[in-house]
């Protein structure tokens, strides 16, 4: 098996990486699974890299965060390769979903155990989605996101601009369709969920699943700033679901429309303004998944040992070849 290595130098856990790429390879080399490493060098990059080496290996594994794998997908919308995910990213939500482990040495060794999972994903506008598309107040929390503050306290960047939008937020009345429904509703919010997770652990629509064929789609009614301030503890606490001004529904295509503009957010990324075209592709990414949910810890102390003990020169000047790894 051939693997291309993507890594995304500036990741939200950036420190890390230098760590994580040797032990990931030490992995991989004791199961035999050969590898080119390639560095994205700006953003979009990693769609052009899978496309280079969609046809010259069998898989790829990322080191980045859900921006990072969502760029990869893009790449190889006719044909997707498997993915296998090491988590270094700011949230990792996808790999939160999914049960991968966040232990560097653990998430290798899912990846090189072979078992495989195919999730659906969205598509808005023609741009795939693995998380989300949402119009409304969050959008606009992403659009107010301190880059520099987001590589300091990572995830608390969002939670912050999410608060400083509730004071600026201009609520836009959007109205959503669900054609295989003929459904038809109104309101200030509207998010169409992939994965079960928003923004970290956090949940919209604990019903959300990332593998049944169907995208979740909540829509708040009311959009004055005490109604979106309820709205959003009810997001930290959980209890949004006892809110009644709040509809939930399930479609695998639906539209989004508005009278005026109004920002919207694809996987934590500004995208444009309505009208909105959603629609799911089932089954389509195939992933590395562990057998388990959970990953005992000791697969890192076994994998340090061994791969300290037996690193030889030529691997120091393999790695030192790919990477910034000066401390080997």
């Amino acid at each position: 098996m051939h693997c291309c290595v993507v890594i995304n130098p500036k990741a939200g856990k950036q420190l890390f990486i230098n760590l994580y790429l040797p032990l990931v390879l030490a992995v991989f080399d004791e199961h035999n699974i050969t590898y080119d490493i390639v560095y994205t060098t700006a953003r979009y990059s990693a769609t052009e890299i899978a496309k280079k080496y969609h046809g010259l290996c069998d898989f790829f594994t990322i080191l980045g965060g859900d921006g990072t794998i969502k760029e990869i997908v893009a790449g190889m919308m006719d044909d997707p390769k498997p993915i296998g995910i090491i988590p270094v990213g700011t949230v990792n939500v996808l790999a939160m979903d999914l049960g991968i482990p966040f232990d560097p040495i653990a998430a290798a060794h899912t990846i090189a155990t072979g078992n495989i999972k195919k999730i659906d994903i969205g598509i808005t506008n023609g741009e795939p989605f693995l998380l989300m598309t949402s119009i409304g107040i969050d959008a606009d929390a992403v659009h107010h996101v301190n880059l520099n503050a987001k590589k300091i306290i990572g995830r608390l960047a969002y939670i912050t601009s999410a608060i400083k939008s509730i004071f600026l937020y201009r609520p836009t009345r959007v109205s959503v369709k669900l054609l295989d429904k003929s459904i038809v509703d109104s309101g200030y919010v509207a998010i169409v969920s992939n994965s079960r997770f928003y923004g970290g652990k956090f949940t919209i629509d604990e019903n959300t699943r990332i593998d049944d064929g169907l995208l979740n789609v909540t829509l708040f009614k009311r959009g004055s700033i005490i109604d979106t301030f309820r709205l959003f503890m009810g997001v930290l606490t959980k209890t949004q679901g006892n809110l009644k001004d709040i509809a939930f529904y399930q479609s695998s295509r639906l539209l989004i429309s508005s009278k005026k503009k109004a920002r919207v957010q694809i996987d934590g990324d500004i995208a444009g303004y309505p009208p909105l075209d959603i629609s799911v592709k089932t089954e389509f990414l195939p992933v590395f998944i562990p057998d388990k949910k959970y990953v005992l810890p000791q697969y890192t102390r076994k994998y340090l040992k061994r791969f300290f003990k037996n690193l030889t020169k030529e691997r120091k000047k393999q790695v030192k070849a790919h990477g910034p790894l000066t401390w080997l």
